[in-house]
């Protein structure tokens, strides 16, 4: 059986768990070398969530799957494809499904696609691992959010505020960009579009925090940040 292997991490994984693509791509030669499954290409992602299907390698990936050159996958995980509910059934349906007859292989989940049996089963952990992804996603926005009303300083300083010379971490209120926040809170409640009310500062001379030009993108995540 023709198969490719297919490999993704993202950076923080990379650094963090030492998860590289050398070592994945080991683990699958090692598994198909044993199971008799002749690898024909090796397609990688690096540092490339997993949170959408739009990935320049599992695009070639799918694309030979599809045209049939292939009749298989191997990951070392389920979570190297995709951690979307969503997202596997429609790699399910136009894949991996009874109709493509295409072969799944997650080698350290111990799962082979090949039966409704193994579909069924691979379902459940599809969706546990999106469950595990959103309480995760939960916890980090609770702590950000958690952090930012005790005045404590996540990522960039944000508009409104200054560095705390006191508290490397800490931050105090910029006088003239509170009282631009606010007027971006009274156009905003007045129905202007976030594009408006970004016109309406470039106009009057107000400078962003870096000083460039403001969009409308910028507005919105102040926004939404002071909301």
């Amino acid at each position: 059986m023709r198969v490719l292997i297919y490999c993704r991490v993202s950076r923080k994984e990379q650094v963090e768990r030492g998860v590289s693509l050398e070592a994945q791509e080991a683990r699958c030669r090692e598994f198909c070398k044993l199971h008799n499954l002749e690898v024909t290409q090796v397609i990688t992602d690096p540092g490339v969530s997993a949170k959408s299907l739009k990935r320049p390698g599992l695009k070639i990936a799918l694309d030979l799957l599809r045209k049939k050159q292939v009749d298989g996958c191997v990951v070392t995980k389920l979570d190297r494809l995709t951690r979307s509910v969503m997202d596997w059934q429609l790699l399910l349906r136009d894949y991996f499904g009874a109709k493509q007859g295409r072969k799944l292989y997650a080698v350290d989940d111990h799962i082979a696609v090949r039966t409704a049996m193994d579909r069924m089963l691979l379902n459940i952990r599809i969706a546990i691992s999106q469950g595990e992804r959103e309480v995760i996603g939960e916890r980090t926005r609770d702590s950000l959010s958690y952090k930012r009303k005790n005045g404590q300083r996540v990522g960039a300083v944000p508009f409104g505020f200054d560095l705390d010379p006191t508290n490397p971490k800490g931050l105090i209120p910029n006088e003239a960009e509170q009282a631009t926040l606010a007027r971006i809170r009274e156009l905003r409640g007045g129905g202007r579009s976030y594009r408006a009310i970004a016109d309406e500062l470039t106009r009057v001379g107000i400078k962003s925090k870096n000083g460039g030009a403001w969009s409308a993108m910028v507005v919105s995540r102040i926004c939404k940040r002071s909301a």
